[in-house]
């Protein structure tokens, strides 16, 4: 995907300004599609707006704008629904069903597969970095200095360490 986020056919550009204020350190903007949240009845305008670490389902108004998150590390489903008209999401967070609804119809598999593709990648396990074999030695040594290994055994795991530099 671009560095540009994707904008939903009701969003303009000069809109996002509006979400500084609701983005964390380093979180990247994906897309933001207009619709509004199950359940709420408002004049605002909805956003779900998509980041590469979390959902979140934005309300905007002139006074008492608010937003719900969900990492993406907690959803553990989400489905498009399409109706004749218009779309909904539904994400599955922790048995609980939280729905986005009045999308555009088109937008509703975009959404849905950047979610999905977000959920897969929470997933991934970072790798552990290798221990600094420096710092191993060091902690053999205090081992040694307690009586807790023998000197073979400090030289023995020494040597190997060395090796890996």
């Amino acid at each position: 995907m671009s560095s540009d986020p994707f904008l939903g056919a009701r969003i303009k550009e000069g809109d996002l300004k509006e979400l500084d204020g609701i983005l964390i350190d380093e979180e990247r903007l994906q897309a933001v599609f207009s619709g509004g949240v199950a359940g709420q009845l408002s004049i605002k305008m909805q956003w779900l707006v998509l980041t590469d670490k979390r959902v979140i389902f934005y309300a905007r108004a002139l006074i008492g704008g608010g937003s719900d998150t969900f990492y993406y590390d907690e959803i553990s489903s989400v489905e498009g629904r399409k109706g004749l008209a218009l779309g909904s999401i539904e994400l599955n967070i922790k048995g609980k069903t939280e729905s986005f609804i009045n999308m555009q119809k088109k937008e509703v598999d975009q959404a849905v597969d950047l979610i999905r593709r977000n959920i897969e990648e929470s997933k991934r396990v970072a790798p552990v970095p290798a221990a600094d074999p420096f710092e191993q030695i060091k902690k053999l040594k205090d081992l040694l200095d307690s009586g807790i290994i023998t000197q073979e055994e400090f030289e023995e795991k020494k040597k190997k360490l060395l090796e890996k530099v």
